[in-house]
């Protein structure tokens, strides 16, 4: 039961992590576009959105094969 317990705890950290994370690159990418315009932080910004898709596919996939 604590192995159970302690699993979740580890996902939810993972999940909070990973949202906050999220939410820090979204309001960085707005600053850069409406007040920095720097390029290469755009570069950075379209290749951290595809990574970040990838992880939430990620997470999706563990989900389905822990409940099926």
């Amino acid at each position: 039961m604590g192995l159970f317990f302690e699993k979740a705890s580890s996902q939810s950290k993972n999940q909070k992590l990973f949202v906050n994370a999220f939410i820090v690159f979204i309001v960085l990418d707005i600053i850069n576009n409406f007040l920095l315009h720097w390029s290469w932080f755009s570069v950075i910004s379209i290749c951290l959105y595809i990574v970040f898709i990838i992880l939430f596919i990620r997470e999706i996939m563990k989900r389905k094969n822990n409940h099926g």
